[in-house]
This record gives structure tokens, sequence and C-alpha cells, in this order.
């Protein structure tokens, strides 16, 4: 009689976990004759186990013998056992997987150096869940670099593509690999110039300082920098400079300027530089030769003057009543000009009357009054003349204060300078009057006493 045996056996797609198949049958014969099977005892000795298990892709196989196994039968004593070992076979997933493979990224400040940024992470995704990192070995084919190089300031790529991976899994077979490319960004640097300041009296000549310097050149990258700055005109502005490179580029570093101010200011009303005491300067003394000085001492000629190159200077603008211009100043002007117009108009018919007076009236031979009209003459004059130079220096003064294409305002700072000029011929009209009628109240008593 011969009892066939054969483990069982199975094919099972890797799920991540521990999978398995066990048992076993067996079937009779004796020839071509089948005989039943209860005609038969099989069962495995002990200690043994009819069971294929595995976890990942591969085939598992359950490593019995015919030796395994006990097989007796009533009424059967002559029995030949045949064993077929069962197995488990784990296959790979056939569902899509992607993995992507991402370049790693940097971002460094510029040092004057070469920089790298190198390496790269993947991950796995899958439709059907969750994958394991593990299952999948990921290494760049031979000859490739995730690597980005860079020196001065630019985004440069590692150049990946999928070309550049080995993918592999045991446990899926339909993998789908995508690249994202890494970068190193190399950004600016901190660099500083920094020129003088400077300040004087005007003088004509051109005001400069030539101090600068700069700050935070890194590496073997070597840069000048020169001022530029002139002042010549009453003001200021920044001292500017000039950078010239050497080795290195303006274009690695993020550049901030402290420049300083050149300021030239106004000149003042007192003497020149270098006067004297307000006199005039010696001549040449004798022969041609040096002049003596105030205290007797010689004074050397000047060595001859230097002739600088022609600058233009800028008047400085008349100074505006700020952001308006004011009515009562207008005013005040314009009555200012007309009571000196007037004054002057006047004193021509005083003149005129006086020469008509001098052929009518009595000589008086009284010394005293010859004083007295002498004295009041020099006070009309006076008078007179003040009441010119205010109706002159109103106008003046308002052109010189006031700019009439801004919006008008009633006062501003110059109003009380114009009503003074104001008062001013205000009280030399008034004063002139005065003594202009004293005279003539005068000689009408001198009249009436001559003709009693």
């Amino acid at each position: 009689m011969t009892v066939t045996i054969v483990g069982n056996n199975d094919s099972k797609v890797y799920n991540g976990s521990t999978q398995s198949v066990t048992g076993f049958t067996f079937s009779a014969a004796k020839g071509e004759t089948t005989i039943a099977n209860s005609e038969f005892t099989v069962a495995l000795k002990e200690g043994k186990e009819a069971e294929a298990s595995g976890k990942d892709v591969g085939h598992y196989t359950m490593d019995l013998t015919k030796d395994d196994f006990t097989v007796t039968s009533k009424n059967y004593s002559k029995i030949t056992v045949v064993y077929t070992d069962g197995y488990l076979d784990i296959t790979p997933v056939t569902d899509e997987v992607t993995v992507t493979i991402v370049g790693n990224k940097g971002s460094k400040v510029y040092n004057g150096s070469d920089q790298s940024v190198t390496g790269f992470t993947f991950s796995i995704a899958s439709e059907e869940g969750e994958v394991d990192k593990s299952d999948f070995t990921v290494t760049l084919a031979e000859g490739s670099k995730a690597e980005a190089n860079g020196k001065n300031v630019n985004k440069y790529q590692m150049g990946l593509t999928a070309e550049d991976f080995d993918v592999s899994s045991d446990k899926y077979s339909n993998i789908t690999v995508v690249v994202v490319d890494g970068a190193l960004t190399i950004t600016k640097a901190k660099l500083t110039i920094t020129t003088g300041s400077g300040s004087k009296t005007y003088d004509g000549s051109a005001l400069t300082n030539a101090t600068a310097k700069i700050e935070g050149l890194l590496g073997e990258d070597k840069a000048t920098v020169k001022a530029t700055g002139s002042q010549t005109a009453v003001g200021s502005s920044s001292n500017t400079y000039n950078i010239t490179w050497t080795n290195g580029t303006a274009d690695n570093y993020t550049i901030t300027e402290k420049l300083g101010t050149l300021k030239v200011t106004a000149a003042g009303g007192g003497n020149p530089p270098g006067g004297g005491g307000g006199g005039p300067a010696p001549g040449p003394g004798p022969g041609g030769g040096p002049a003596p000085g105030g205290d007797g001492t010689v004074i050397p000629d000047d060595p001859a003057p230097t002739v600088d190159p022609p600058v233009d200077i800028v008047d400085p603008e008349p100074p505006l009543a700020e952001g308006t211009w004011a009515l009562i100043n207008l005013i005040s002007a314009i009555i200012t000009a007309l009571g000196a117009a007037v004054a002057l108009f006047r004193k021509k018919e005083d003149e005129e009357d006086e020469a008509e007076d001098e052929d009518n009236m009595y000589k008086s031979e009284d010394e005293d009054e010859e004083e007295e009209d002498d004295n009041r003459g020099k006070k009309m004059l006076a008078a007179k003349i003040a009441g010119a130079l205010a109706g002159v220096a109103a106008p003046i003064t308002f052109i010189l204060t006031e700019d009439m294409s801004l919006p008008m305002a009633m006062i501003d700072k110059w109003t009380i300078l114009m009503l003074i000029m104001l008062a001013v011929q205000i009280v030399a009209a008034v004063f002139n009057k005065k003594a202009s009628e004293a005279p003539d109240e005068e000689e009408e008593e001198t009249a009436e006493e001559a003709a009693n």
C-alpha cells in the first residue's frame, strides 16, 4: 500500500505582516486502485508542525520529511509513505507606489570661500495605505552626486534627475520615482563704507574731506574707497565716494553707507581773514620794497597768488516769509513809499514859497531869529531824510522778504519791521509839517508889527 502525504501550499501578496500556510493532505492507493483514507491514520510525530510562514517576499517551506509522520492501518501492514513538502510564496505588491526623492536645500551667507550643500531624503506614497520606508533602498547611481557648490551670491542647483538614483524593493514591483532638485542659495554679506565730515565758512573754494574707509571685506576680496564729495556754495551735501574692486565684486555685499556731511556756512560781515584793523593796507615802500606796517615793522610782499579754476557761486535764495506773504506788509510798504514821495514833492513847493517870500518880507536883523531859522531848517532836513530812507527801505524790504506767489496772510515775522518803517515815515511827516508851519505864524506876527 502507498500513502502519499502533501503539505499545503499557498501564494500571498506582501502586506508588511507575517503570513503562513498550515496543514497537509494524504491519499492511499494499491496500484491503480484507490483506497479510502478512512483505512489509515496519518499524524505528525511529537514536536513537528506542518506550517510554512514568512513576512517578506519569498518562498517559505514546512521543512518536513516522510519520517516526520506516523502512518497506521488496521487492515494493511505493509505501507509505503511518500511525502511532498508544503510551502508559502509571498509575492511583491503590484499596486503603484511613488518614491519621491528631494535633494537637500541650504541658504548660506557669502564668506569669500566655496560653500556647498549635499544629500537627499525620500518619502513613499501609495493609494493602498501606509508604506514602510525600510522596504525600499534608494541610492545614488554610479557617477552621480547629490551636491550643489558655489562661492558668489547666487542660487546653485544640484541638477538631479530620476536617472541619478537606484530605487529597489523586494516587496514592491510597481515603483514610480519622482525627483525634486536640491539647491544652495548664497546670500549677500554686509559691507560698511564710511566717509568723513567737514565744515567751513564760505571762501569760494571747494570743501572736501578725503577720509574714507571700508569694513567687512571677506576672503580674498580687495577694494579701495575714495571720498569724492565737494561743497563750494553755502549749504551742505553728503561726502560721496567711489569704490574700486581689485578682487571680488560688490554683488556679493549689501552696502551700508555712513556718509559724512560737508557744510559751508555764509561768511560774516567782519573783516576778511587775514585783513588789517579796518584801514587801507599800506602801499609799497620806497623803491618798490615792502612797506612798513602800522607798528613800524616791515611787511613782506605776498607771494604771487595761485589762480584757481573759475567756480560758479550760487547766490542764496532771498529769505522768504516762510509759506505765506503778509497783506499788512504790502500796505505798509506802499504807504511808506507814498509818504516819501509826498515829502519830496512838498520840499520842492516849500523852496519855491521861500524864494517868493524873500522878495516880499522884511529881512530881520535879529541874530537870534536867524539862528532859530537855521536850527529849524536842519531839523526839517533831518526829518525829510529819515522819511526818504524809510520810503526807500520799505519796498526793498518787502521785495526781499515776501513772495506773492505764496498764499496770503495778514501778518508774518516781518510785519513788525514794516510797521516800524511806516511809523518812522509818519513821525517824519508830522514833524516836518509842524516845523514848516511855525515860520508862517512868526511871519504873520512880524507883518502885523510892521504895519502898526
